[in-house]
């Protein structure tokens, strides 16, 4: 960088290196809170369950065939200190009978479709959901008004009238706030928490709560959240389990999986940590839940979409719109991560395991240590590890803010492969990559004569296609639940998000809540959308704890002006429906000419 430039944008180059150096694996909408600011941490003892004691489940849990993995239905609801037994197929399930559910936008039971129409008043249902699906289409399926006894006290966080749900908010850093602020991502305590409180009304006036109401508390934390200090997140974990008696916990960031071990080892029912791979998230049954998809997901569809339509064929896109010597060559991958041991081991074990099936793998890796004093450093070492290893591609599984000064040092290095993105860490909303095609992420939009490296992006988004700022179904929930004008804040989606998930799970559990009631009508609720609703596909099932399911092709567009914001930049999905894994087409990845 040129010293006048770096005079000029050092502020913002001190700030967004904290980002870059801590790319995290993580899919997407855009956040509301902390950005993924951190790899998930090592826990000892392989991928199960750790903190006092080896293997240690937590109070009131059971693991009954030794593999340290808590087991559905042993949770001890009863406090006599045994394991109760599993509940009964069925219980707190879909209420059409079986619970079944299709995709493509088929939901999950309680719409009448494989079990004749639900017992009880259905009269507030509409279109086979618990409320209008205009409002969000992710409304859970229609469950008759409940009558009866819901039996008091099931679980801990739960009496017979409430369900506490504790919404956590990490402690805040001026750079990494500076930059959320810039990106309309920052919220205020209060602004979250009157959102938070207009939602609950909205949920226990629509939801089927058997009842009870939900209550959400939330709680500021004090430990260091960035770089995590995990130390100190266990121990707060164990202060919020005692003194705030959640059912649910949930904090919407890729930090610290030691705080999510911890909330499992005490039996509380979490989410968040994005995109922590598959086998943390099921060794910590029935208490581990997040709406991002797991990192091994992401990997396997990269993976799927590089073996299925880009190995065969020469690299093509490189260049940013300009001539390049590596159009033509054969492409070759590189790939870029936090040196965190599970973001490592989603790239060198799921990725690798997904393209050696097709015959291949990738020639370069880098993984950034989460060190601000050698950031400089890393981010050159990073990007001659790529041209060095021979990459024509370069697949960065980032956060929303971190590319920002991987691309401005590939064009500072004049290298200009294609860049590929994954779907993660929600650098496939619109308002991030519009970043990194002006500001700070290119330097020929401040005289220099380079082309921006992001122009010629493409790859895959987890996300939907965005709908128009304070129009989202975050927004029209905060308007049906009483809110008054617009949100309190920009980005509602993903807090929404959260919350729904949470509030459809405790709906799915039938009036005996507790987690293992709640992940046996999980699994039965189906899966709602994808395919031809042009909606992302969400569900559960056994081995996926992770709500979001399927991804779209897209490619980068600067010239056509993004529904989010009325702002040139926004994706452009190809190929027709979103995909499963395993539904990548074997074709010719084609794009149309640059400029695009």
């Amino acid at each position: 960088m040129n010293r006048s430039l770096a005079r000029r944008y050092a502020p913002l180059a001190a700030i967004a290196v904290v980002q870059l150096l801590i790319i995290a694996v993580a899919p997407s909408k855009a956040p509301d809170t902390v950005s993924a600011l951190g790899g998930v941490p090592h826990i000892e003892g392989e991928d199960g369950p750790t903190g006092i004691g080896a293997g240690a489940v937590g109070p009131g849990t059971a693991d009954l065939d030794g593999d340290s993995v808590v087991d559905p239905g042993t949770v001890d609801l009863d406090g006599d200190g045994v394991a109760d037994p599993a509940p009964a197929p069925g219980a707190g399930g879909g209420a059409d009978g079986d619970g079944g559910g299709g995709t493509d936008g088929g939901g999950g039971g309680g719409d009448g479709d494989d079990g004749g129409p639900p017992a009880g008043d259905t009269s507030h249902c509409v279109g086979g959901r618990q409320f209008d699906p205009a409002i969000d289409f992710y409304a859970p399926p229609c469950t008759p008004k409940f009558q009866g006894n819901n039996g008091g006290a099931t679980y801990p966080g739960v009496t017979g009238e409430t369900i506490n749900i504790v919404n956590y908010v990490g402690q805040g850093n001026a750079a990494v706030d500076a930059i959320l602020r810039a990106q309309r991502a920052y919220v205020e305590p209060e602004q979250r928490e009157a959102y938070n409180q207009t939602v609950a009304n909205f949920i226990n006036n629509t939801y089927e709560l058997y009842g009870r109401k939900v209550v959400i508390k939330q709680f500021q934390g004090t430990c260091r959240t960035i770089p995590p200090d995990n130390a100190c997140l266990r121990d707060e974990m164990r202060r919020v389990k005692t003194d705030l008696d959640p059912y649910f916990f949930f904090w919407n960031a890729s930090l610290s999986s030691q705080t999510y071990d911890e909330l499992s080892r005490l039996g509380v029912p979490n989410a968040g940590g994005w995109h922590f791979r598959d086998s943390f998230n099921a060794a910590r049954r029935p208490f581990r839940w997040d709406v991002q998809m797991s990192g091994t997901a992401v990997a396997k569809h990269f993976g799927q979409l590089w073996c299925q339509q880009l190995k065969d064929h020469p690299t093509e896109f490189a260049g940013a719109g300009q001539p390049s010597d590596m159009n033509g060559q054969p492409r070759r991958l590189g790939v870029i991560s936090t040196d965190d041991p599970e973001n490592q081991k989603t790239v060198l074990v799921d990725l690798k395991e997904e393209l050696a099936k097709c015959g291949t793998g990738f020639v370069a890796t880098y993984f950034y240590k989460q060190d601000i004093s050698t950031a400089q450093q890393q981010r050159e070492a990073g990007v001659a590890a790529m041209r060095q290893g021979g990459a024509t591609a370069v697949v960065c599984f980032c956060d929303l803010v971190a590319p920002t000064f991987l691309y401005l040092q590939e064009q500072q290095d004049n290298y200009y492969p294609e860049n590929l993105v994954t779907g993660t860490g929600f650098m496939d909303a619109d308002q991030a990559s519009q970043a990194y095609d002006r500001g700070a992420a290119c330097s020929a939009n401040f005289g220099g004569s380079r082309p921006c490296a992001f122009l010629g992006a493409y790859g895959l988004s987890s996300i939907n296609a965005q709908e128009p700022e304070n129009k989202d179904a975050g927004s029209r929930v905060w308007s049906a639940g009483g809110g008054q004008g617009n949100p309190p804040f920009n980005a509602v989606q993903a807090q929404w998000d959260y919350i729904n998930m949470i509030a459809t799970l405790i709906q799915s559990a039938g009036p005996n809540l507790n987690p293992a009631t709640m992940e046996a009508g999980a699994f039965k609720l189906g899966v709602r959308g994808g395919g031809d609703t042009n909606m992302m596909a969400r569900g559960f099932g056994p081995g996926d704890h992770t709500w979001n399911s399927d991804m779209r092709v897209v490619y980068w567009s600067n010239k056509t002006i993004s529904p989010r914001n009325g702002v040139n930049g926004t994706y452009i999905q190809i190929q027709g429906k979103r995909v499963m894994l395993g539904q990548y087409p074997k074709a010719k990845l084609s794009l149309p000419p640059m400029p695009r």
